[in-house]
């Protein structure tokens, strides 16, 4: 599995104008540091938006859905440092779900990445889910494609009220799949045309199916970069 872990917290969302260049630097010297130094975490990733499409695509992963529910998370969630209030009321259009990762495909970490947001018709999941893992087998190792993935929401986990989502002043929006496609090269032609395609994904059981949006990574911190209390600093 390319993912390091069972689960991924996704947060895609623009800022107000002008709070860009203070949100990068919190949310690369405090906060990414902050959520990979919780125990489960593994992995964090901010991609930027090429062109179109919501400024920020934030991954995190982690060992399993528990871990983004877990006390240790939930801590965090509701007591944010005075720099997450400050820079938090000027988050706009939040997308942020908790995912189990139910297929993961290749290896490495792309710095290019494509999302597909969708959803399947419920009687049709399975066969949809069957069929892109199918799709993404074949995808992955082709040039300029490195690992590809569906992450699939949890509708409740996503939905639990905390003090950061106060500060944002207005409900996030949960997805429901994410299909994720990352490489050395942009990856977004992939997922609009051929059996990733919108077309396609309707005709094997997609209900509705997004529009492509395309970034470029930024930063990229893991957990044996973070000095978690109480954990070795010799790793």
């Amino acid at each position: 599995m390319a993912l390091l872990g069972r689960a991924t917290m996704v947060a895609i969302y623009d800022l107000e104008a002008g709070w860009e260049s203070r949100h990068d630097a919190w949310h690369s010297h405090e906060h990414m540091p902050e959520r990979v130094g919780i125990p489960g975490f593994r992995r964090g990733r901010r991609y930027l938006a090429d062109g179109g499409g919501a400024r920020c695509f934030v991954l995190y992963e982690a060992d399993s859905l528990d871990v983004l529910t877990s006390d240790a998370y939930l801590e965090r969630l509701n007591h944010p440092t005075p720099w997450s209030s400050e820079i938090m009321p000027h988050f706009r259009n939040m997308v942020r779900t908790l995912c189990r990762v139910t297929v993961s495909r290749g290896r490495g970490v792309g710095g290019r990445m494509a999302v597909v947001p969708l959803s399947p018709e419920p009687a049709r999941a399975e066969e949809l889910r069957g069929r892109i893992a199918g799709d993404l087998a074949t995808l992955v190792g082709q040039p300029g494609v490195l690992a590809a993935h569906v992450l699939e929401a949890d509708g409740a986990a996503s939905r639990i009220e905390t003090r950061e989502k106060e500060l944002r002043g207005r409900s996030d929006s949960v997805a429901d799949w994410l299909l994720v496609v990352e490489g050395y090269e942009p990856p977004g032609p992939v997922l609009a045309e051929g059996p990733l395609g919108r077309d396609a994904l309707l005709d094997v059981g997609a209900a509705s199916v997004g529009e492509v949006a395309s970034y470029s990574l930024a930063v990229l911190l893991d957990e044996s970069r973070t000095d978690r209390p109480g954990a070795s600093r010799s790793r």
